[in-house]
């Protein structure tokens, strides 16, 4: 069964973002209820730890972002290279926004929205005030308007040092 099936895209997304370690931290996160909790925390979380193992052995995961990178600075944009990698455009965003953290990439390079756009969706983040920096409540602000993708890569502009 797709996790999707299982957890709202949104849950998910909060999964990515706060990669429980846990049942206790995974029972935190919306649309977690003790039966869900029961029926699948366990192999939610195996994938969170393997995911996060991976990250910890950079050589597979900088890989990756350094393939996706390299065809960034050729001139693609985000959805060709998802169509080019054969992989989902979030998965593109997420690499992208890592290199916006780590200032090897800047976010005009990445998204293809005006600066007045970028300054009210930075701007929502800062007024949500929300130390997490939480995805949905701006997805949802701007009813669905902005994919989280976008959202992810401006959200790592905002954590760039000046």
């Amino acid at each position: 069964m797709p996790p999707y099936v299982i957890f709202h895209d949104a849950t998910l997304m909060e999964m990515v973002e706060r990669q429980p370690q846990n049942h206790d931290q995974f029972s935190r996160m919306s649309g977690v209820g003790e039966k869900k909790l029961e029926a699948y925390a366990d192999e939610f979380l195996k994938v969170i730890r393997e995911h996060i193992d991976t990250v910890a052995n950079p050589t597979s995961s900088s890989d990756t972002v350094e393939e996706t990178l390299s065809l960034l600075r050729s001139g693609m944009n985000a959805e060709a290279i998802a169509a080019h990698r054969n992989l989902k455009l979030t998965t593109i965003h997420t690499h992208l926004a890592k290199a916006i953290e780590t200032g090897e990439v800047e976010l005009q390079q990445v998204i293809e929205l005006s600066e007045k756009e970028i300054k009210v969706i930075q701007n929502a983040f800062l007024n949500f005030g929300d130390e997490d920096k939480k995805l949905k409540p701006i997805h949802e602000a701007f009813e669905g308007a902005y994919d989280y993708g976008l959202l992810q890569c401006i959200r790592a502009s905002i954590d760039v040092p000046a």
